[in-house]
């Protein structure tokens, strides 16, 4: 690839700190380009997602290399790639320093990783932006959670809860960065500006994974970094207009590409950029929306059954149980939902898990959004043997994936439900009667109609 410079005045030469900051931005992103670990990899040998699929696509948008992993914006391991990228980077400038690099070259590799970073913001937060757009990373909240109390959840959960039950501030957010993400790539000479904007947003985000412990700390704050490179460029010449009330020496250093081949290479892979990463992208989003399938399971649940069931009838071990909201063992209610999910409130501690990290699973059984961050409520993921009338639940949680039940299903008449079996784990038995309640939720009865509490 040839490239002639057309003009360098006196502002485009780096000065020896700006030189410093080049050499430690370009290691320090270039080295996160890359495809070095094993994540990336035993991402698409194990998922096994068709290439152009939203799955496979988001996760390139998203992907840096994790040699550390932790859970939490506050979760000391989380933090461990980023500090130890900077200061791999750091060792990259000292020994960088023993070269002599002609200054034209260096000016060459600073556009062009200008050019590439403005790609990789691009991607960061367009991917994020469908998930928003489309009200999927943060859907309305389940019955479960509507029947958990508010002291139950963690910190992100009610973040991710509260955003959840305004979808349409939810899609405002996500067409905001969708919008950032095509400027941002299509006109390189407004990136300084735009960057600017994408910083303010990126700053939000990642000052919010801190406030709730978010798993998201470490990779906003790596975008954030890339937004704030990508507007230092032109930051003195925006201070000496708007503030100094000097004149901006616009930067005419402009890098051209002399080859028709190359200029026609550069086309196609800006087109093939949109094509893919914007329209594509944005399609296959709009199905995880359609489906409801990102954060809930796919599946559907028996059909009539949705609804909060209140437990009349508890018998363990043939003990007939009565109603406590200090017994351990006995169930406080029963939640199912509209897919094949049941939550069982019970008086005991659980150990919750944490979503670290924005995944999207393949198996209903693993996409556990739902129950994450949330205790008072065991959840269940269940199938159903309609030929010998069995259902099968088996606990979301990772920390109790030996907990599992298998029930005789029986309707009652009217809404009544019978289900006796036993724990595989415990060898426990269980006969309990479960009476649908015919619940409102202001939530979603307010916003019909004014009502008079």
């Amino acid at each position: 690839m040839q490239i002639a410079n057309v003009q360098k005045t006196a502002n485009t030469i780096l000065s020896k700190w700006d030189r410093i900051l080049f050499r430690w931005a370009f290691i320090f992103f270039i080295l996160q380009f890359l495809p070095i670990d094993t994540h990336f990899f035993s991402f698409f040998s194990t998922e096994k997602w068709p290439l152009f699929s939203f799955p496979s696509l988001f996760y390139i948008t998203r992907y840096v290399p994790h040699f550390f992993s932790g859970t939490g914006a506050w979760s000391l391991p989380g933090w461990f790639d980023l500090i130890f990228w900077g200061f791999v980077a750091v060792l990259g400038v000292v020994v960088w320093k023993l070269f002599k690099v002609d200054e034209a070259k260096v000016q060459k590799l600073e556009y062009v990783l200008r050019g590439l970073l403005r790609y990789r913001l691009a991607l960061g937060i367009v991917g994020y932006g469908f998930l928003q757009f489309f009200s999927v990373q943060a859907p309305f909240p389940s019955l479960s959670n509507l029947n958990t109390p508010y002291g139950y959840f963690s910190d992100w959960k009610i973040f991710s809860l509260s955003l959840g039950i305004v979808p349409g501030y939810e899609s405002f957010l996500g067409a905001v960065q969708i919008l950032l993400g095509i400027w941002l790539a299509a006109y390189r000479k407004t990136a300084g500006i735009v960057s600017l904007f994408i910083a303010i947003f990126l700053g939000n985000v990642f000052f919010s994974n801190l406030a709730y412990n978010g798993g998201e700390g470490g990779y906003s704050l790596f975008l954030l970094l890339i937004a704030l490179y990508l507007f230092y460029h032109d930051f003195i010449r925006l201070l000496n207009v708007t503030t100094m009330g000097t004149a901006a020496i616009p930067d005419t250093y402009v890098p051209v590409v002399v080859s028709r081949k190359w200029k026609a290479i550069l086309l196609i892979g800006k087109i093939a950029f949109f094509l893919v990463f914007i329209l594509l992208l944005g399609i296959d989003a709009s199905s995880f929306n359609a489906e409801r399938s990102y954060q809930f399971p796919a599946s559907a649940g028996l059909r009539g059954i949705k609804g909060f069931y209140n437990v009349s009838s508890f018998k363990l071990n043939d003990s007939i149980i009565p109603y406590s909201e200090t017994d351990t063992s006995r169930w406080g209610n029963v939640v199912f939902e509209d897919w094949n999910t049941v939550s069982v409130k019970v008086n005991k501690k659980l150990n919750p898990i944490e979503l670290s990290e924005e995944t999207i699973f393949k198996n209903d059984y693993d996409r556990v959004y739902e129950n994450s961050g949330t205790i008072g409520r065991n959840y269940y993921y269940y199938t159903f043997d309609s030929t010998r009338g069995v259902l099968l639940l088996k606990n979301k949680n990772s920390h109790y994936i030996n907990d599992i039940w298998q029930f005789q299903f029986r309707k009652l008449p009217g809404n009544g439900l019978i289900l006796k079996g036993f724990n595989t784990l415990t060898k426990d038995s269980a006969d309990i009667q479960l009476d649908k309640i015919d619940k409102k939720y202001l939530l979603e009865i307010g916003r019909k109609k004014n009502i008079n509490i």
